[in-house]
């Protein structure tokens, strides 16, 4: 059978083949069909294994290759490969190199200290191929100097404890594959086979040398500049000077973790770690950090120009004396450096000489404190002399409410919503009670309590009895802090609105002419009717009627002019009221 695209891609894509090496015990030096076994490697780590130029690896670090797998004998065959591990003394199958496909001088499997840690049974059909990922890691260790000792071994999700094998920094090790064959007639495995009269064993192995003592190189790095390594940085309790351009290379046992802290020179700060190798940080962001170490890599600790920013109070904030309230800032010094608060205005004040810089310091404003808008916060670092101030003034004042709607002569009509607004100042509480008030007495409440967020939609009650003498009163729940309607204002059955004049009209005096409006619907109501032209007083035309909507009226003897309205008025809330949209003429007819 024929390889597919997806194998021949692969098989491009690993750069070559490592230690393929297929191992016949044969009677004569003619090749047969037979089981091929190959170990292709997948990463820069895992390629290029072959045994006379092994590479070095270290504890912990997880390896991958693929094991590949043919059968071109003419029958199907249920394959077990067994994995070995096999240190510097233990013989492999064959004394030739595995590169080669000279007969092997034993057909008896390796012996290693490891009997089989990983076993994959597999069938295989004629002429079938056969991709099988591994994934190696020595997963249990002791190191102690140059010396460690493996005790679990780890393939793919599997870990397998072995008997303790204890080696050398440097140890020359392998693994060997060996492929065993499903016997029908015996019912077991064998490392050998017969076909046409011939015995057959297939085996492959990887070395590699075993590391503990990996590279490390630690450095830093200014962000957006060419600027590198200032400061030190402290691994494993030992500081490394970084003011030269040169990074530091150390050595450290793999597998395991050690702490480290960079410190910055003065005027910079902390910004983040870098990692690359077999390097992992527990945290890129916090210094100090833990390092856990696989192998060979970097470490770089990245640092910016030192910051600090003011950001409360910045600007708009209305504090109470006797309340407490936190100043905060940003800084990216860290918690090493200390700061001064300062409070601003006409006459500085300090609020605390020094303090650590964590970003947040609680105040409680003093009850004497003075009033005023012109406050502002200044922060300094006592280490670099950085300094921020708000961005701009907050006020110190006694805590408020301030009802702003509805504060006089508005006209609202039943069944429609409006929104009662107010503003607050200090710490008036989280929730306020809404009360409606008429003649100034509490005539309902319209909610016992809601969030103190300046604004409460209210849908009058179809049922609310009409009147010009409604106001709006608001109180903390939390504290004493009340605030009601500056004006009364109105509710209607429609807003009192001029109809007639209302802009463009030729009235003549001596002609009688309809003054109209929307009339409110409140009972008994009374309305002034006013004559208005600019720079002229007033004149009143009709100082009390019924609000009915209409009135007759005959123009007196009026100066002639084209910038006249009407202004119509309740007698009850003169906060009530509307004029014409436009001016209307009176003219003198020429005879």
């Amino acid at each position: 059978m024929a390889l597919g695209l997806k194998h021949v891609t692969l098989l491009i894509a690993v750069l070559l083949v490592i230690s393929l090496a297929v191992n016949y015990y044969v009677n004569n030096s003619k090749l047969e069909p037979s089981i091929e076994l190959g170990i292709l490697g997948r990463t820069g780590a895992a390629e290029n294994y072959f045994p006379s130029a092994p590479p070095t690896i270290q504890l912990n670090t997880p390896l991958s290759w693929t094991l590949y797998l043919s059968n071109t004998l003419p029958t199907t065959q249920i394959i077990q490969i067994r994995v070995k591990f096999a240190g510097p003394g233990d013989a492999s199958p064959t004394a030739s190199s595995a590169q080669t496909e000279e007969p092997v001088n034993t057909t008896q499997p390796v012996s290693c200290p490891v009997k089989s840690f990983y076993n994959k049974t597999i069938s295989l059909k004629e002429n079938e191929q056969r991709y099988i990922p591994f994934n190696f890691t020595i997963s249990g260790f002791k190191v102690n100097g140059d010396q460690f000792t493996i005790n679990q071994l780890k393939v793919n999700s599997t870990r397998t404890i072995i008997p303790p094998l204890s080696y050398s920094n440097n140890t020359r090790c392998h693994l060997v594959f060996e492929v065993w064959t499903y016997d029908n007639e015996h019912n077991n495995y064998n490392f050998t086979w017969r076909e046409n009269h011939q015995t057959y064993c297939v085996w492959n192995e990887l070395w590699f040398l075993i590391n503990t003592s990996p590279s490390i190189s630690v450095s830093s790095k200014l962000e957006g500049s060419s600027s590198s390594n200032l400061g030190s940085l402290t691994f494993d309790r030992v500081s490394y000077n970084l003011t030269d351009p040169h990074a530091r290379v150390i050595s450290k046992l793999a597998g395991y973790s050690y702490p480290a802290l960079y410190t910055p020179l003065t005027g910079y700060a902390f910004d983040h770690w870098e990692t690359t190798g077999n390097l992992n940080a527990s945290s890129n962001t916090s210094n100090p950090t833990t390092v856990t170490v696989l192998g060979d890599g970097t470490l770089r600790a990245w640092f910016l120009a030192s910051k600090l920013t003011v950001t409360s109070p910045n600007g708009g904030e209305q504090w109470v004396p006797g309340t407490t309230h936190a100043i905060t800032w940003t800084s990216n010094d860290g918690p090493g450096a200390k700061v001064t608060i300062e409070l601003l205005k006409a006459v500085n004040s300090t609020i605390v000489a020094s303090i650590a810089n964590v970003g947040k310091y609680n105040w409680t404003i003093p009850t004497t404190q003075t009033l005023g808008t012109d406050y502002s916060i200044r922060i300094t670092n006592t280490n670099n002399t950085l300094t921020d101030s708000s961005d701009a003034n907050f006020a110190i004042v006694n805590r408020t409410l301030t009802v702003t709607s509805p504060n006089g002569g508005e006209q609202w009509v039943p069944g429609t919503p409006h929104a009662i607004t107010w503003t607050k100042a200090g710490a008036t509480g989280s929730h306020v009670k809404i009360e409606l008030l008429k003649t100034d007495v509490v005539y309902s409440t319209i909610v016992t309590s809601t969030a103190n967020s300046g604004s409460y939609n209210w849908t009058i009650p179809t049922t609310q009895i009409l009147g010009t003498d409604y106001s709006i009163i608001i109180t903390s729940t939390n504290t004493t802090v009340t605030d009601s309607s500056d004006a009364n204002f109105a509710i209607v059955n429609r807003p009192l609105t001029v109809t007639s004049p209302n802009g463009g009209e030729q009235w003549v005096p001596g002609t009688p002419h309809a003054i109209t409006w929307t009339p409110t619907g409140i009972p008994d109501e009374k309305v002034k009717i006013e004559l208005l032209k600019p720079g002229v007083k007033n004149y009143v035309i009709l100082s009390t009627t019924t609000n009915e909507g209409s009135y007759n009226w005959t123009l007196p003897s009026l100066p002639p002019g084209a910038d006249y309205r009407i202004r119509i008025t309740s007698t009850t809330n003169t906060a009530i009221t509307d004029s014409s949209d436009a001016n209307f003429a009176i003219t003198i007819i020429q005879r």
